[in-house]
């Protein structure tokens, strides 16, 4: 008895495990086709109304941005991830203002800018930022013992081209690199709450400022109209601020940023 017993155990414990790989370790299997992506999407969310995907972008192994224009001609995005052993849509946006896709929210090399412009509004580049303001904090530990921190501003740019209307881009290796160092300055200073609450990683921000052709009116109506529908799929899309040239220290030209793509 002990031995059957036994036996039963072992093969579900077996069962089990390839229960367990099956459903959240085996690798993704081949992304759907174009028409098998606008009918999840249009039954996922009606109003999306999607009638063309532009493109599937490939973020990684788990992680798809799918661009696409409904038939009202709306330019959106549709965001995917591999879960419970299928391909999920997390996300589908009839707008394509730029937001950040933080696939892992405490790894900043895993962000992605995403973006999809409607080309009615007529933009020719996008000048991406990475800010946080300079700031001067005094710690007194009791009696002599006080010390002086100063925390330099930061601002860093990229430029993109728009010769498409969509595209994703991830974080540069330099803002990465930023990013982790304060991320580790505030491990190193967990036991000070002061700097915890105050001044965070998290305290730097995004933003961004679209440029358009001479003559062109400042315009985002096509590209900020419309809805965005989440699923139960986790998922981190942050929105970015829209910068003018009195948010920055030093204005940048496309010249001036220090990466570009096309």
């Amino acid at each position: 008895m002990m031995k059957k017993k036994r036996l039963w155990f072992v093969i579900a414990m077996v069962l089990l495990a390839g229960w367990i790989y099956w459903f959240y370790l085996a690798k993704p299997t081949a992304f759907p086709t174009n028409e098998a992506l606008l009918n999840e999407i249009n039954r996922v969310d009606s109003g999306a109304s999607a009638s063309e995907i532009q493109d599937t972008l490939v973020l990684d192994a788990k992680h798809v941005l799918v661009p696409f224009i409904s038939d009202r001609d709306d330019y959106g995005l549709s965001y995917w991830v591999w879960e419970k052993h299928k391909w999920r849509v997390a996300a589908i946006s009839s707008r394509g203002e730029p937001r950040i896709w933080k696939i892992d929210r405490g790894d900043p090399s895993t962000y992605h800018f995403v973006w999809n412009i409607h080309p009615e509004d007529e933009m020719t580049t996008m000048d991406f930022y990475l800010l946080r303001d300079r700031n001067y904090h005094i710690s007194n530990y009791g009696g002599e013992d006080q010390r002086d921190t100063y925390y330099p501003g930061i601002q860093l740019g990229t430029d993109v081209s728009l010769s498409k209307s969509y595209g994703a881009m991830k974080l540069p290796e330099e803002w990465v690199s930023v990013m982790d160092a304060f991320n580790q300055m505030g491990i190193s200073n967990q036991s000070n709450m002061f700097f915890n609450s105050f001044f965070p990683a998290q305290y730097m921000q995004f933003g961004w400022i679209p440029s358009y052709q001479e003559g062109v009116e400042l315009s985002l109506e096509r590209t900020f109209n419309g809805h965005v529908y989440y699923t139960d799929v986790d998922i981190t899309l942050d929105y970015l601020r829209i910068l003018n040239e009195g948010d920055l220290e030093v204005p940048f030209t496309t010249r001036d940023l220090s990466e570009s793509v096309d």
